[in-house]
Parts: C-alpha cells; structure tokens; sequence
C-alpha cells in the first residue's frame, strides 16, 4: 500500500460507494497508482460486503458463560486431585518409612519373638489344630470359612483400587 496521497481520494471511494463514474475521474484513476488502489480496495471491501458467505448464528451467552463456569470448575477439581494425589503419595511414603524405622528399631525384640514363636509356636499350634479337626470337624470348617472370608476382606480392596 503506497503512502502517497490524491487530492482526488475522496471523489474517487465516493464514485466507488455510489457507482456514478464522470469521465473526467475515470481517466485520473486510470493513471493514478493512488486513487486505483483506492477504488480496488474499495470494490473488494463492497464484494466482501455484499457475498453470503457462512454467517453461523452465534450460541447463546448463557450457554458459554455457563461452559466457561465448568470449564474453571474442572480446572480446579484437577488442581485439588493433583494435590490430594501428592498427598497420598507422601502419606504412603511416610508410612512405609515410619513402619521400617520401628521394625529397624525393635528388631531384636522382633527376632526373639519370631524365633521363640517358631521353635516353640508351631508345635502347639499343630497340636491343637490336630485336636480341633479331629474333635470337631465343623470347627475346621468353619475356621476355613473364616480364613477365606478375611481373605477376601484383605483382598479386594487392594483388587478394586485403581
């Protein structure tokens, strides 16, 4: 676009807008580069203007403003998860951390235990359940029915949990 300008710019957008040419002005466009550009602008603007082109009805305000209110609310429900996410994460961290810190701490007391349960323990343990199978089958039953359904209690959640 020139930066130049004519004396004779508005005559010529005028003969543009109205489409009254006189012979005088015609002949000046023609060898005006200025006033030329001017009418090509102009009748491209009045094309432009004037098309049909693909004029979609704009949606309804409330509707956006409605999409924007659910839009800042999802953002901050994802900000909230991503914090509480974090938080599990340390949480499970710090208790896992904990929980090694206190066997690490009560090992020995630990070891004495496991070992006087394990030489000692087990053979109790057998004899009285060689004595209950024996004396009262529904009470074997009904202690494998327990072991299974705390099994299952145990189990699931870990197996639903995503």
């Amino acid at each position: 676009m020139s930066q130049a300008s004519c004396p004779q710019e508005a005559e010529a957008h005028k003969a543009v807008r109205t489409g009254t040419w006189e012979a005088g002005l015609s002949a000046h466009v023609a060898g005006c580069a200025v006033c030329r550009e001017i009418v090509q602008v102009s009748r491209w603007m009045q094309t432009l203007a004037e098309s049909p082109g693909e004029t979609h009805a704009l949606p309804d305000a409330g509707l956006l403003w409605w999409r924007a209110q659910l839009s800042e609310k999802q953002a901050e429900g994802e900000r909230a998860r991503k914090i509480l996410d974090w938080a599990e994460f340390i949480f499970a961290t710090l208790l896992v951390a904990g929980l090694v810190g206190w066997i690490g701490w009560n090992w020995i007391a630990i070891q004495t235990l496991l070992t006087s349960l394990l030489a000692d323990g087990w053979q109790h343990l057998w004899a009285t359940a060689s004595f209950a199978a024996g004396a009262a089958p529904i009470l074997s039953s009904f202690g494998v029915v327990i072991f299974f359904l705390v099994s299952i209690v145990v189990a699931y959640p870990l197996l639903v949990w995503d």
